[in-house]
């Protein structure tokens, strides 16, 4: 937290703090002005800090350590989050009703095979906490600030699903695995498309949409975004299903070939086929180059192409599945080029399979994520 407020003071600010200057010296950082006390060298102790001015404005000392400690015990202040807070009164100021939200909610969260758009496979609904207390260091004395921080309790739901240990744990209902996710071309942001899941507690207030503020205030083009690019002027086929024993365990196969018919090669490899779709219970992908977003090999797992597609071309793409019953196999296939690759393609896809109204619903669940009643950015609420 320390880092953070160091870090953003100095980019979205421009305050160098005390902390920020301090540290090691490299040749990127340029910090080798400050490194002026015997006996240290390479590093910048908090005292060389104090005194230089290393953006060169003629201002040291732009913030003290007591400063970062006071923002950062402000930030950990912070109530968490509840979408079950939200009264009649803000609803109807929000044009939304509480069984829309409820049931978005239960879209959001259910899997794709029992119709919903697993959005949890990375906005995981409950991270638990190994306690509640937040011990924030000062690097100056070593001294440990106990801070009380506020959270959730897990109910019944949440342990039923594995989420939490027990009824009541204290943990964060985040909506989010603080993770790194690959997106694709459509939520590339600053140049990178690896972005840490954004946490939808509070996303009633999170204008403009995304991490830079691509899609102002349009969620469905957020919500679509996650899906990355999908290859155009491609056919996939399949071969029939086979069945065999390997070992003990029963394995299904199918031979999957996907054509180019466009005029130009694919080369932005590597090409991905991603699993999507309801899929046969209880089938598993066995030979799949990499799990989904959850980790599981279900929907969002994926094997590679490693060689370019060339107009007219194809490649086959031996998928193997063990299938306890040796079910008919069922499930859908996308296949995108590296650039194009979201992981979060599955859950896109089946979000858009839903109707126009569970569509709305699960937008209405996100737009109540609000905290003390307070929606739109820099809302003071209903006046």
């Amino acid at each position: 937290m320390r880092g953070v407020n160091n870090g953003a003071f100095n980019t979205h600010m421009g305050i160098q703090s005390v902390e920020f200057v301090s540290g090691p010296v490299t040749p990127a950082n340029g910090k080798a002005v400050c490194d002026t006390i015997p006996g240290t060298p390479g590093v910048i102790t908090l005292d060389e800090a104090a005194v230089c001015d290393l953006d060169g404005d003629g201002v040291p000392t732009e913030m003290t350590v007591g400063e970062i400690t006071a923002a950062t015990v402000f930030l950990m202040n912070l109530p968490v989050p509840d979408e079950q807070r939200q009264d009649e009164e803000i609803l109807a100021a929000m044009g939304i009703t509480r069984p829309s939200a409820q049931q978005g909610r239960r879209l959001f969260s259910r899997s794709i095979d029992d119709g919903g758009a697993a959005c949890t496979s990375c906005h995981t609904r409950f991270l638990p906490l190994s306690g509640t207390q937040f011990d924030l260091p000062n690097p100056i004395t070593g001294d440990l600030l106990p801070i009380q921080v506020s959270h959730h309790q897990a109910v019944q739901e949440e342990v039923d699903s594995g989420l939490a240990a027990f009824l009541g744990q204290a943990g964060m209902r985040l909506w989010g695995d603080v993770k790194m996710h690959k997106m694709g071309s459509k939520m590339n942001c600053s140049g990178t498309d690896i972005l840490k899941t954004s946490e939808v507690w509070d996303d009633g207030a999170a204008f403009p949409r995304m991490r830079c503020g691509n899609f102002a205030a349009d969620l469905l083009a957020a919500i679509l975004a996650h899906e990355g690019a999908v290859v155009p002027n491609i056919m996939v086929t399949h071969s029939k299903q086979y069945n065999l024993l390997v070992g003990a365990n029963k394995v299904s196969r199918r031979v999957a070939t996907i054509r180019n018919l466009g005029t130009t090669p694919i080369n932005a490899t590597p090409i991905r086929v991603v699993l999507t779709g309801p899929m046969t219970p209880g089938v598993t992908a066995n030979n799949a180059a990499g799990p989904g977003p959850d980790g599981g090999l279900r929907q969002g797992a994926f094997w590679l192409i490693t060689t370019p597609i060339p107009p007219g071309g194809m490649v086959n793409v031996m998928l193997s599945f063990d299938n306890p019953t040796w079910a008919p196999l069922s499930y859908d296939l996308a296949v995108q080029d590296d650039p194009g690759y979201s992981e979060g393609v599955a859950s896109t896809q089946a979000f858009k399979a839903l109707s126009s109204s569970s569509q709305e619903d699960v937008m209405n669940f996100l737009r109540i994520q609000v905290v003390d009643n307070k929606f739109g950015e820099g809302s003071g609420g209903l006046e």
